[in-house]
């Protein structure tokens, strides 16, 4: 195998570690611990690149032979461990046993798109109806009373409404609910605030006395928990229960977790292993239609899900209303399912171009920022569905954490925010609030949401800098986890690396250096990415793709074709033509 690691001492002298790269970053290459090394080639029977990168994965052989064959059966807890759990369980199976009227109030996310299709499909395969709702963009995130006076008006609410994806949070909805008789049961997976509303139950890993590795759940996972937990219950009370497959509902919170960047860990990390095999089997007409729409045919990876399912479930919800998301999902027939994902893919074009009229506006006012420990970004009638995706660019072009804002003709501003690791958005926004500088917010340590008026935007800032001015947010080193020759770089490589997914948040794809690199050919494709063809002293040549990089250093530096390289990327594969070749995605370069 043409793979080979240097030792600690001949890395600290080459080159590599003498200057920052192309990009300013640095290199930091990890260095295995050889007697696990060693441990885990003799007892699971691994080659030695992939003892080496599981060492840095896993600290044991019981943990690394999880790692590698990650199921439910082992990492799955006792639903009844989260608190609440019991009680939301007792109350559905009630409502099904006394057939009352069920309402789903989701989000319009992806995260609350599949929570609430994971609750209509289950109904539905046990003879239950349910009806469901999610807000439309203009109405707000979660649970808001307007979205209550404009649903309900002066009606009677559904006897009982399961909130998923929010509601932890929302106070005063709640409480107008329960004034009007309805039954609340929240399954949410948000930082609450400092009191907790009044629901019949509430099941939230974040809530004191819940282990602390559920934290790590989206709300899908939640709600799959659920759903273990009341078909228990159901298997116990109905002798003749026609128990559903609940593993084919796995596609779904695969979705979830990764479209809300939950770390591929533990849990998480049987969800989305499992639903990949769910999600490849193409038994949901939507997600099938969904990909073929996508032009995906080759197998679907955690980087479709999050580049090319996620925008597209997400653009309906971004520009108004994320119900044909949810129609897509529940499809019954393929022609039903083509023309929502057509719809869908339609939507996403439309929310890519306002997308980049916000960006190129955006980055001309952070610019003028760059020197602020918090960038907040502010303008007029900006689509308030891209507000997040900007702020997420944002961050990572500057490393810091970023709030971008738009403001109607009265003054009502939507923001949303992304942060860096060591700065908690999701507190700082429930800080706010509590101070009377948002009207409403909340969110997650790395992503918030929140609206205000105007008249408050200048004591906003002035909180935010203030709560990140004794912050070092330093970009973090590029970790390399081996060094690769470009021979080595083959399609059985990529199988190898392959066993160690599903790749994501929590679990990166492990990058290698290539070192001593020549460029023998660069070409811009699409819209704003650049092919190259990397050649080494044996002859060997692989192709290369850097992904938007259109205008930056690294696509300067690569077609200028000076010399020699050391180059770190990503090794994956590529489907040209009916065939398999292996490509390198290019993280950062390094001038020899």
């Amino acid at each position: 195998m043409p793979f080979y690691c240097f030792s600690l001492e001949d890395l600290l002298s080459s080159p590599i570690f003498e200057k920052p790269s192309s990009t300013g970053r640095t290199w930091e290459l990890r260095e295995p611990d050889e007697e696990k090394v060693s441990l885990f080639m003799r007892q699971l029977d691994l080659p030695e690149i992939l003892a080496r990168l599981l060492s840095f994965r896993a600290s044991s052989v019981e943990e690394a032979r999880t790692f590698l064959s990650p199921t439910l059966k082992k990492s799955l807890p006792d639903p009844s461990v989260l608190q609440g759990m019991d009680e939301a369980v007792a109350r559905v199976e009630k409502a099904i046993l006394e057939k009352e009227e069920i309402l789903i109030w989701g989000d319009y996310d992806v995260d609350g798109i599949t929570s609430t299709v994971l609750l209509l499909r289950f109904f539905s395969s046990i003879g239950i109806s349910a009806s469901f709702h999610v807000p439309t963009r203009a109405q707000g995130y979660g649970a808001t009373q307007d979205t209550l006076h404009s649903v309900w008006k002066d009606e009677a609410p559904p006897r009982l409404v399961l909130m998923v994806d929010c509601g932890v949070t929302a106070h005063e909805t709640l409480e107008e609910l329960r004034s009007r008789g309805a039954d609340v049961v929240v399954l949410d997976h948000h930082a609450p605030e400092d009191t907790i509303p009044q629901a019949h139950a509430i099941v939230d890993p974040y809530l004191p006395g819940n282990p602390e590795e559920l934290k790590q759940c989206c709300a899908a996972g939640v709600v799959f928990l659920f759903l273990v937990g009341l078909n228990r219950a159901l298997r116990s009370s109905f002798p003749s229960y026609q128990e559903p497959d609940l593993r084919l509902l796995l596609d779904l919170v695969a979705l979830g977790t990764v479209c809300d960047v939950m770390p591929l860990v533990e849990l998480n990390r049987a969800y989305v292993a499992q639903g990949l095999k769910v999600i490849n089997g193409r038994t949901n007409l939507g997600i099938r239609e969904l990909a073929r729409v996508a032009c995906l045919r080759a197998e679907i990876s955690v980087h479709h899900i999050a580049f090319s399912f996620g925008p597209r479930l997400n653009a309906p919800g971004r520009l108004d209303n994320a119900e044909p998301s949810v129609r897509l999902l529940l499809s019954q027939t393929g022609q039903e399912a083509a023309s929502w994902a057509v719809e869908l893919d339609r939507l996403n074009r439309e929310r890519q171009e306002l997308e980049v009229r916000v960006v190129e506006k955006a980055q001309q006012l952070a610019q003028a920022q760059r020197e602020r420990p918090f960038l907040v970004i502010s303008g007029d009638n900006w689509a308030a569905g891209v507000l997040g995706i900007v702020a997420g660019r944002l961050r990572e072009q500057f490393y810091k954490p970023c709030c971008v804002i738009s403001f109607d003709d009265e003054g009502n501003g939507r923001g949303s925010g992304r942060s860096v690791p060591g700065m908690d958005l999701g507190s700082i926004i429930h800080q706010a609030k509590a101070e009377g500088l948002v009207v409403n917010g909340g969110g997650h340590a790395l992503a918030a949401g929140f609206s205000l008026q105007r008249a408050r935007l200048e004591d906003l800032e002035s909180f935010l800098q203030k709560s990140a001015q004794e912050k070092d947010f330093r970009s973090p080193p590029l970790v390399i986890e081996g060094t690769l020759s470009l021979s080595g770089a083959t399609i059985g490589m990529v199988h190898l690396l392959k066993q160690l997914g599903p790749f994501g948040a929590g679990n990166p794809t492990p990058q290698f250096l290539f070192q001593n690199v020549s460029i023998e050919h660069t070409q811009r494709v699409g819209k704003d990415h650049l092919a190259c063809v990397l050649t080494q002293g044996d002859g060997v040549r692989v192709f290369s793709v850097l992904f938007r990089s259109t205008g930056t250093v690294l696509e300067r530096v690569l077609s200028a074709k000076r010399g020699s390289y050391d180059i770190v990327g990503v090794l994956n594969a590529n489907l040209w033509r009916g065939k398999f070749a292996p490509q390198i995605h290019i993280t950062d370069v390094m001038e020899r």
